[in-house]
């Protein structure tokens, strides 16, 4: 089916809408957020246009509105790579239900390797590790200034928290571009559905969300593989623990999307607004602050099957 006029104008808005929100996102920290609706806009651009030139020229429009705008090409191209390479791959993979998990893998994959690259580039000069050791080093001696009752940890320094940040730095990448995949992926579908009800959309909503089986694939063999190389030496005991410690952190990431799927799917029904406002909150708070509970509710689902979604089955029958 060729786009018409009218999803035309709706992928003309969707752009509008995205540069709109990058501008908001880059002007104030507040509106960070925004980028998400970039993702979103950008999957939906990607799933209704049967041509790819729109997808072409939306993409363009938003490169260059962000070289208008902040004067810099080499910042428009990369801030374009992080945020709309993977949302139009991820529009695109959205058409074969068959290749859902797909999907999230390498979207997830691409928009953490631009990322680590960028801040590679970033990395290599050495002004900036110098800056941010002083900060960190200023922040410490101003907090403890400040408290005359209790003072920071003496092991507390920049040395120890660079080195804890480049440790986990990984597994943080990895985990800010599944969010980002997750989240501009279902909003997307919230999108597509109202916008574009005529495009056929085979996608089930969040509260059916499973772990992907390719991804516990994935975490399996990435596993056997650390502890073979560990055990021959091919690799220090240090970094195996930090490799694991980033798998960890990974997984724990995804199971608690799984552990908030089935509280959501649980109050799916709910026809109270205020009970349903309720949880929500309580939600946000266990994801951000107490995020355990969420992480044991997803591995007792993936026991148990509370929401009897028949995942240890072949999904696509």
């Amino acid at each position: 089916m060729n786009t018409n006029r009218n999803d035309l104008l709706k992928i003309i808005a969707l752009t509008i809408i995205a540069v709109l929100s990058s501008v908001l996102a880059n002007i104030n920290t507040l509106f960070t957020v925004m980028f998400l609706w970039v993702g979103a806009s950008f999957v939906s651009i990607s799933y209704a246009s049967d041509n790819n030139y729109n997808v072409l020229l939306s993409s363009m429009i938003y490169t260059f509105v962000q070289y208008i705008l902040f004067g810099s090409m080499n910042y428009a191209f990369i801030s374009s790579a992080i945020v709309l390479l993977p949302a139009i791959i991820l529009g695109k993979t959205m058409r074969r239900k068959e290749f859902d998990d797909v999907g999230y893998l390498l979207c997830t994959v691409i928009m953490a390797i631009v990322i680590m690259a960028t801040f590679k580039i970033i990395l290599a000069d050495a002004n900036f590790i110098k800056d941010l050791k002083s900060a960190v080093d200023e922040t410490v001696k101003n907090l403890n200034s400040a408290n005359n009752v209790y003072k920071l940890p003496t092991q507390i320094d920049a040395k120890t928290m660079i080195k804890t940040m480049k440790e986990i730095f990984p597994a943080t990448v990895v985990i800010i571009s599944l969010m980002y995949v997750t989240i501009s992926k279902y909003m997307a579908i919230s999108v597509i559905k109202k916008q574009f009800p005529q495009k056929p959309l085979e996608l089930e909503p969040f509260n059916k969300f499973v772990v992907p089986s390719k991804l516990g694939v994935m975490f399996v063999s990435f596993y056997l593989v650390s502890n073979a190389i560990a055990f021959f030496g091919y690799i220090t005991q240090e970094y195996y623990k930090i490799l694991m410690n980033n798998v960890l952190y990974v997984m724990a990431y995804i199971l608690m999307m799984n552990g908030l799927a089935v509280v959501m799917y649980s109050i799916r029904n709910t026809k109270s607004r205020l009970i349903k406002n309720i949880v929500i909150v309580v939600l946000v708070f266990l994801f951000f602050i107490i995020n355990v509970p969420l992480v044991i509710l997803g591995v007792l689902d993936m026991a148990f099957d509370f929401r009897k979604l028949g995942f240890r089955r072949k999904r696509y029958e």
